[in-house]
């Protein structure tokens, strides 16, 4: 019996070739799925019934009230127990906040590290898609401000910030600056 063995190697190559084919389609199929399913954003809606300072809100919905401190973020004092840490420029950035949330409906993403020492929920909020902390730096109301483990946009908040900051926008025309 003759073996041709240039086609048995053609036909083994074409087998192997087959199979590492079929194997590298699952494992990237797989691989796209489990990045899809890590780099999804949960978020869960609420409705905002007030805003307590420029960077805390207060919502409700299921399973409740909730006291949100925006992550990432931090305003001048509005509210402070000491009177005198108060200022114009934090009822400034409260103000701006209730005009933009007050009874909107938003969305949460939770931080690593869901509540504060304070036992306040740790958020990014959401409206109409767009992040309000981003917002706030945006429109120079805030300075970044990161505790760990809650670091997830640190980077682009620190870019935000910058930018705001070279163009001398909201209170980094003059009340950050000399905060410095």
């Amino acid at each position: 019996m003759y073996i041709d063995t240039k086609k048995l190697k053609e036909n083994i190559f074409a087998v192997i070739m087959f199979l590492c084919g079929t194997g590298l389609l699952f494992y990237l199929n797989y691989a796209k799925e489990e990045f899809i399913t890590s780099h999804t954003v949960q978020t869960e809606a609420f409705t905002v019934e007030r805003v307590i300072d420029g960077d805390t809100i207060e919502v409700t919905g299921d399973p409740g009230s909730l006291t949100v401190r925006l992550i990432g973020v931090d305003t001048p004092e509005s509210v402070h127990p000491d009177e005198s840490k108060n200022n114009e420029y934090g009822k400034a950035a409260s103000e701006w906040l209730g005009k933009l949330l007050t009874g909107k409906t938003v969305e949460l993403e939770y931080g690593e590290e869901k509540t504060d020492t304070y036992g306040r929920t740790l958020a990014y909020v959401y409206l109409d898609g767009e992040m309000v902390n981003k917002m706030l730096l945006r429109n120079g109301l805030a300075k970044t401000m990161f505790i760990p483990p809650n670091t997830k946009y640190q980077k682009e908040f620190e870019q935000i910030e910058q930018t705001a900051k070279d163009n001398n926008t909201g209170f980094w025309i003059d009340y950050f600056k000399n905060e410095q």
